[in-house]
């Protein structure tokens, strides 16, 4: 009898201590992610009417205008749909709540059935009073062959709130080097599919407006079909801080923020 008792009670600590572990391990799963001081990780989901979404992304901590700016950007970046693909036609929404209502609308204007939505935007520079965002969105009809990825690159002065943009960085008369220099950098990396990029591409080479700050350097990225075909993805090259340096307008925020007390 007493060692039914005592097997009974080991059973029991032993099924206890199970559940205790599981709750903890699904609390988990269901928190939200804390970085660092600077931000915190959230995530949003969206399941109805064959509509899924899937979000993660950051947010500046401390509500205060600057950073309420960048967050405002931030979601903005991650809610992006592609009214017409092939003319690359991209349509953005400021919150949530508006980006579900124009998912349904385009899919009754469009007689879809549903589509399925993600975006994880993540913090890749976080220094210097400059923070750099990479937003990586997919976007697929529901029963189309292909989805389409967008990838957005969002830099932010953290004094101001505002975003830093290419034409203010760098002095006219550099121009004309900036894309050369850029040129020679794509060409390099992506010399084995050259042939198969839109047919004038080289012949009136351009640099993207869509840029990000990193640790080594600026790293420019096309849109998938901006420049070729979908197997071609999104083409990137990356302008090292050297070839940076020489070029920057010297009164630019880059240039304060980056250079000058090197």
């Amino acid at each position: 009898m007493l060692k039914n008792i005592n097997t009974f009670k080991i059973i029991t600590l032993i099924i206890i201590t199970f559940i205790f572990i599981w709750g903890s391990l699904k609390a988990e799963c269901n928190s939200t992610e804390s970085d660092n001081n600077l931000y915190s990780i959230q995530k949003f989901e969206y399941h109805k009417e064959n509509i899924n979404i899937n979000l993660k992304y950051p947010q500046i901590k401390n509500n205060v205008k600057e950073f309420n700016i960048i967050n405002q950007q931030i979601m903005k970046s991650m809610l992006t749909l592609h009214i017409n693909y092939k003319d690359y036609n991209v349509k953005e929404f400021s919150d949530i709540n508006s980006f579900i209502q124009g998912i349904k609308l385009y899919l009754h204007e469009e007689n879809l059935s549903g589509l399925e939505y993600s975006s994880e935007c993540e913090v890749i520079y976080s220094s210097n009073n400059i923070v750099t965002t990479k937003s990586s969105n997919y976007e697929m009809v529901i029963h189309a062959a292909n989805g389409v990825n967008t990838l957005i690159y969002q830099n932010f002065d953290l004094q101001t709130g505002k975003k830093i943009v290419l034409n203010d960085c760098f002095a006219k008369s550099n121009w004309l080097q900036l894309e050369k220099i850029g040129k020679d950098y794509f060409i390099k990396k992506h010399k084995d599919n050259l042939k198969i990029l839109d047919t004038k591409f080289l012949d009136k080479f351009y640099l993207p407006d869509n840029f990000g700050i990193k640790v080594d350097g600026i790293d420019f990225i096309y849109q998938q079909y901006e420049i070729g075909p979908r197997n071609i993805g999104m083409p990137d090259f990356l302008l090292p801080n050297e070839d940076i340096e020489k070029l920057i307008d010297k009164n630019s925020l880059l240039y304060q923020y980056l250079y000058k007390n090197k």
